[in-house]
This record gives structure tokens, sequence and C-alpha cells, in this order.
């Protein structure tokens, strides 16, 4: 286990005890390419004016595994009108990570980005991480962990932003 994998792991572990609160996270979303396990390419500039929420997640973080049902619900019931992407950390090779994806039976979209694309997105202290986007691409909200209500206030603040966000 490297270093890092060893801190992210010990901190997933202490968030089930004492979960880190919902906070504002004044960043944009970084430029950045990431091939998805299904082939495609999403690409940064192609989110603009879209809500997008990214998942930071691991194959091997507990906390990370329990989300995965509501995250499959939740990219049922969004569907198109809200780009959700997971990014695997540290979890191995595409191979590899396939082939959880599968056992998980995880419905939505999953990268395996290298670890100077996770680099590009800046640190991550704990995973999972998750952050909502505006239409704009700032990044209105980092939830760490796995707090009580998640779901619901992710919920919450994506239907904001759908609201608010204009037509095409």
């Amino acid at each position: 286990m490297t270093p890092r994998r060893l801190r992210l792991a010990v901190l997933a572990a202490l968030v089930l005890v004492v979960p880190a609160p919902a906070r504002s996270a004044e960043r944009k979303l970084p430029a950045f390419q990431l091939k998805m396990l299904d082939g495609t390419v999403v690409r940064s500039k192609d989110l603009a004016g879209k809500v997008v929420v990214v998942d930071f997640w691991a194959t091997w973080c507990q906390p990370c595994l329990a989300e995965i049902e509501e995250y499959n619900r939740f990219h049922r019931e969004y569907g198109s009108r809200v780009r959700f992407l997971a990014l695997a950390s540290e979890s191995g090779t595409v191979p590899e990570v396939r082939i959880a994806v599968k056992e998980l039976k995880i419905q939505y979209p999953v990268s395996v980005p290298t670890a100077a694309q996770l680099d590009l997105f800046g640190d991550l202290d704990v995973l999972p991480t998750t952050w909502v986007v505006d239409p704009r691409g700032n990044v209105v909200k980092e939830i760490q962990g796995v707090p009580e209500g998640k779901q619901a206030a992710l919920r919450a603040l994506v239907d904001e932003l759908l609201k608010r966000r204009k037509p095409r």
C-alpha cells in the first residue's frame, strides 16, 4: 500500500466515525480530459453549461462502496440533466477497476485517471470526496466523506442549480 493510499484509508475510516462537514470550495473545475471505462472521452470544456457531480472514490474505500447504491439511484433519476463522473483513485489498473465496477454493479460513468490527471484536481484529503459543479464550472460544494444527510443535501443543491440554469 502506498503512503498516500494508507493515509486516505486511515482518513476514510475516521470519516465513518467523525464525518467531515460539507464545505464550500472556492475553486473552478480544472481543465481535463478523461477516458471513461465505456471508451468515451470527457473533456472539461464539454461540461460547460451543465450541472456536474464529480465523485472521487476508490475500490478499497468502504465508505465509498457504501454510496454506490444511492449513486446508482441518483444517476437513474437525474439522467442526462446532470453529468455524473466517478473518478477511481489509486484503485489499480483499468482492467482491475472494470472488474470491480461490474462486481459492484455500478451504473454510472467511471474513469480511472492517472496520478497526473488526479493531480489536476488538487489534494484530496478524504475519500470519498464529492464535488458539485455549477454550469459556469465553479465547484460550489465539496463534501468530504459520508456525513449524515449527504445524499439529501446533494440532491437539494443539484435541484437548486438545475432550477437556476438557463435553458439553451
